[in-house]
């Protein structure tokens, strides 16, 4: 029984595809210091984005800031 459970376990890991996409999207407002702002030059600032932005250079992959409303969000 563990031998067969172990083969299927085997099965789903070998024959799971894992999606990649080219570049990953994240949502930010830009409204909440020292969090997320916007800097005089445009471009988006502050602790979410510095973490957003370590944790896209660890995963290495792409990552875009889209900025948007809080309520189209959710």
């Amino acid at each position: 029984m563990r031998f067969m459970t172990a083969c299927s376990v085997i099965t789903l890991i070998l024959g799971t595809s894992v999606a990649h996409a080219d570049t990953l999207r994240i949502g930010v407002e830009g409204n909440y210091p020292p969090f997320s702002q916007v800097a005089a030059d445009g471009k988006l600032s502050g602790f979410d984005i510095e973490i957003a932005e370590a944790l896209c250079a660890k995963m290495q992959v792409t990552c875009e800031m889209v900025q948007q409303e809080w309520d189209g969000m959710i």
